[in-house]
């Protein structure tokens, strides 16, 4: 008994071997390759841009909580996208975002293996702290700026308001900051 098993166990190691190798077949007859090389997996990593959105639309979003997504925007971007909470209990949320940030230069704030890219949360008194500071009779404010910060591998953005949109790459933007800040969630708890 124990010499049929032995025959068993060898014969089924062949077979799954030889169903690897060998080529598929289609309706049509033709042959395919049935095992493809893939390359290996690249490491998504590189430098937080400075994000930044028009005072006007910013000023447009209602008053609530506000959650951003972490969104590819090409080969060298990870931007953010938002979306207003909508609800009683601000628990529901559109299918797709309305909020776009735009992508403004790269900072010395990097990502890559250890980093947590998880939603980003603007409570509704950040949201009221940066329409304050748009509101100012005095200044005129025209762009509100997303600036990016890592610490221990989270990721979250501290929010200034500014005159300028930072597309002129030969001075740097005169920020005013807030104490408005899109954190992560979690570890940050609402």
């Amino acid at each position: 008994m124990f010499f049929i098993i032995l025959i068993l166990s060898g014969s089924c190691n062949n077979a799954d071997k030889s169903a690897v190798t060998e080529p598929a077949t289609t309706d049509t007859g033709k042959t395919s390759t049935a095992l493809m090389v893939q390359p290996a997996a690249t490491i998504l990593s590189g430098k937080l841009d400075t994000l930044v959105i028009d005072s006007l639309a910013f000023t447009k979003l209602p008053a609530g909580k506000t959650v951003f997504v972490f969104t590819l925007g090409g080969l060298d971007t990870l931007t953010l996208a938002g979306w207003n909470a909508k609800g009683k209990n601000e628990d529901s949320f559109a299918l797709n975002p309305n909020i776009r940030l735009m992508k403004r230069g790269p900072t010395n704030v990097s990502y890559g293996p250890g980093t947590y890219l998880a939603n980003l949360i603007l409570k509704k008194a950040d949201l009221k702290e940066v329409n304050d500071s748009l509101s100012s009779k005095h200044n005129r404010y025209r762009f509100v700026v997303f600036l990016p910060k890592n610490v221990d591998g989270h990721i979250s953005y501290e929010i200034s308001v500014s005159k300028d949109d930072g597309l002129d790459k030969t001075t740097p933007i005169a920020l005013v900051t807030t104490t408005a800040t899109a954190n992560p969630s979690p570890p940050k708890q609402y």
